[in-house]
């Protein structure tokens, strides 16, 4: 919408337009601030050998989104197996990030660990370490040692992140659309077409029937 305005192609209020613009700024500052972080978590993972995928958004603003900063998230969300995932967060605080050393009853059994936040330019940086990509509200599950196909890499800023195969990362985005909740997330489903239609020529769409 605020590209739409910003081009003249639709009209708004002025107090509309101004509101559009500030929150545009917004989503392309915190995008550097992320990428910053990711850039430093990527690192890491890979000194210590933590087999990592992003999830969601940190993966569909690099895939399909152009710019990226067209898909805003509220936390950014990294798989690894579930024997690394206690190891991954205590890493995180290497890079400044601090997270909760006693976990609360209810994430006992929970798919990911508690959030570890980092304060990067001013914005708060929240970063969710799951060991399954998805919650146990759905009767299925989503591993590093259970997947579909081969992760894929792909190139973040001067580093290489790994994002699921076109199937895993469909079975995803379907599930995480319709787990249950009050209501269905527009985002999500945005997501979903999005993907599904910018690699329409590459999925193996029997393969996935």
């Amino acid at each position: 919408l605020g590209r739409l305005v910003a081009n003249r192609e639709i009209g708004a209020p002025r107090q509309l337009d101004l509101q559009l613009k500030a929150l545009t700024i917004r989503h392309q500052k915190i995008l550097k601030a992320r990428e910053i972080v990711l850039a430093e978590v990527i690192t890491l993972f890979e000194d210590n050998r933590i087999q990592f995928a992003f999830l969601k958004g940190a993966a569909l603003a690099q895939l399909i989104y152009e710019p990226p900063w067209l898909r805003p998230m509220r936390d950014i969300d990294i798989l690894v197996s579930a024997e690394n995932a206690a190891c991954a967060q205590a890493l995180l605080r290497e890079v400044g990030f601090e997270n909760e050393d006693s976990v609360p009853g209810y994430l006992y059994e929970h798919h990911h660990l508690p959030n570890s936040i980092r304060i990067q330019d001013g914005f708060t940086i929240s970063l969710e370490v799951h060991h399954d990509a998805l919650s146990g509200d759905v009767d299925a599950s989503i591993t590093l040692d259970h997947l579909i196909e081969p992760l894929r890499a792909f190139p973040f800023a001067s580093n290489t992140a790994y994002a699921f195969g076109h199937a895993d990362m469909l079975k995803h985005l379907c599930y995480h659309s319709f787990e249950p909740a009050e209501t269905i997330k527009l985002g999500s489903l945005v997501d979903m077409v999005r993907y599904a239609s910018h690699y329409a020529d590459e999925i193996d769409w029997q393969a996935m029937q």
